[in-house]
């Protein structure tokens, strides 16, 4: 990274946060008791090696001329193994785009969404089944959990503009704008509305 103009950081790991730490040894101990298998990363799946809070965030966008961007990021899973590559930065896993269908950003246990591949099973079911945006999103998320057991959501716009939020988690916070509308939710089933004030 020095040739880049960034300096290393030293000592290593100076960036980590003490709740970070503290997250890392309690599930170290959880390990070595047989506890867990790995971090829950649901909202609202307090516990003593994750404090509710997640960090996935991602975006859907179309602009006036039909181009599509989608963007993921991710606050990690604790315990993860050294070198693990997660679901967010895998096109087809975490994140997908194209023009001609759609967009998706995808979060939840990443093993499995890497495994089933989900933001790509949903543009797929747009493009070749004919689902809309909404039923192609809980479609897939449905269909991945009840294979793979592990939960995720999904935010999802098609070439039109239309949008799908899906998610089989227990919570999943989400949001858009259509219009002059902004819609948001966190439980399941939740749909809400507000005017837009500019």
């Amino acid at each position: 990274m020095r040739f880049q103009g960034f300096d290393v950081l030293s000592p290593p790991g100076q960036l980590v946060t003490d709740y970070a730490r503290e997250a890392l040894e309690e599930w170290k101990e959880g390990q070595r008791r047989g506890e867990i298998e790995f971090a829950r990363t649901e909202i609202g799946s307090s516990n003593k090696y994750n404090k509710a809070e997640v960090g996935t965030v991602g975006a859907v966008a179309i602009d006036a001329n039909g181009n599509i961007a989608v963007a993921t990021s991710t606050g990690g899973i604790t315990g993860k193994l050294p070198g693990r590559v997660g679901d967010t930065p895998l096109v087809g896993a975490g994140t997908y785009a194209d023009n001609r269908v759609g967009g998706v950003s995808t979060t939840g246990h990443g093993e499995t969404i890497m495994k089933y591949c989900l933001a790509h099973d949903i543009l797929k079911r747009i493009d070749f089944l004919g689902e809309n945006a909404q039923a192609a999103t809980e479609n897939a998320c449905k269909k991945m959990t009840e294979k793979l057991t592990g939960t995720a959501g999904a935010i999802t716009i098609d070439s039109q503009g239309q949008v799908g939020v899906s998610f089989t988690s227990q919570r999943m916070a989400w949001a858009y704008i259509k219009g002059s509308t902004v819609s948001y939710g966190i439980e399941q089933n939740q749909h809400l509305e507000e005017a837009l004030q500019i």
